[in-house]
């Protein structure tokens, strides 16, 4: 999902986006569109400036390679796929509509728009497969992983379609209205979504289609989710939004084996919900984090960091959450896996600055 019309950018505000399993952090402002390598709490790189692109309103950059894509408000219905070490642009792809979003992996170029969804292979950009079965997908939503995963044309359905055999090869039953985003785990095997009503997540199991958690986002009783990251281990999956507050939620294994009739009635109550939600209990986050800033959009995700003890030497591996903000903020804090709880503002970094400066 990119964060504005493709045709205009709202005044002071920036698009963020982390990727290549959240390592990169991808900018785009009215000054300039960047790129920075996030190598630790106080490691923050910028490996890509261009001061020329101040229109961009989408990027993607694929995993930590040299490869990115970019959509410009000047020539919104376009690609451009760049070679950021040069600066080399290798060419420019065109469509029917404007782009909503882009997925990049090693093996293809995904471009949605609103009423269908491009596919281009590596080898051979010049040729297209289309997908047209999309449900009012005006917020350009869709996820690349393990499948390619986008709101069907029947409400409430969504499809997860494999690449290689071009064919849907699951349908997931998703309640609460239109989606906004959704995001699959590092592994592929979980996907979480929620909807423009913006109160429940839900995450599924992408092998059997069903509803593993239904998690509560917060008091708020609407709110605008942008974000949404599973941290590399899938223990935890955090969520921003535009209520000034980050959630972590937990991911509790889900009991296995048993008899039949656990599993029939544990089955029931997946499909059940799907049309009940609001009669199931749901899992209000297990962290937290308040921002410092106000800011209007956010992006979050959960990166796994060794830390060196400065006196004793010792290295622990502790969870950290990084928050960038569309008004120039890097956000790092540390989640208590233990306890969960507010979580510890490790340092505060201003993206917007060439050399980065951590406080």
């Amino acid at each position: 999902m990119t964060y504005f019309n493709s045709t205009k950018r709202p005044n002071n505000s920036a698009f963020v986006r982390f990727s290549g399993g959240s390592r990169t952090l991808a900018v785009a402002s009215d000054k300039a569109a960047k790129v920075y390598n996030l190598l630790g709490v106080n490691n923050v790189k910028l490996t890509y400036v261009n001061a020329s692109c101040t229109d961009a309103v989408c990027l993607e950059r694929l995993n930590t390679s040299n490869l990115l894509a970019i959509v410009r408000v000047s020539n919104p219905k376009q690609v451009d796929l760049l070679e950021i070490t040069r600066g080399n642009k290798l060419c420019t792809l065109d469509f029917e509509s404007a782009v909503l979003d882009v997925k990049l992996n090693s093996k293809i170029v995904v471009v949605c728009l609103e009423e269908s969804i491009m596919i281009q292979p590596m080898e051979n950009l010049s040729k297209q497969h289309k997908i047209t079965d999309l449900w009012q997908n005006y917020n350009g939503v869709c996820a690349l992983g393990k499948y390619l995963a986008y709101p069907s044309s029947s409400n409430g359905e969504l499809h997860l379609y494999d690449i290689d055999e071009q064919t849907v090869k699951r349908k997931i039953s998703v309640p609460d209205g239109p989606l906004v985003i959704i995001e699959f785990s590092s592994t592929g095997d979980y996907l979480a979504t929620a909807s423009e009503k913006g109160t429940l997540i839900w995450v599924y199991d992408t092998s059997s289609g069903e509803m593993l958690w239904q998690f509560r986002r917060g008091a708020m009783r609407c709110a605008s989710v942008y974000s949404l990251s599973f941290s590399q281990d899938n223990k935890f999956l955090c969520c921003s939004s535009n209520t000034g507050t980050v959630h972590v939620f937990r991911l509790q294994p889900q009991p296995s084996g048993g008899d039949s009739e656990t599993n029939a009635e544990v089955g029931w109550l997946s499909w059940a919900s799907s049309f009940l939600p609001s009669f199931f209990p749901e899992d209000r986050s297990f962290a937290m984090a308040r921002l410092l800033t106000q800011c209007d959009r956010t992006a979050c995700c959960i990166k796994s960091i060794t830390m060196e003890d400065e006196t004793s030497g010792l290295k622990t591996v502790v969870y950290t959450m990084f928050v960038a903000t569309d008004k120039g903020d890097l956000f790092i804090y540390e989640i208590d896996p233990a306890v969960g709880g507010e979580c510890k503002l490790l340092s505060s970094i201003r993206w917007e600055k060439d050399i980065v400066e951590s406080s």
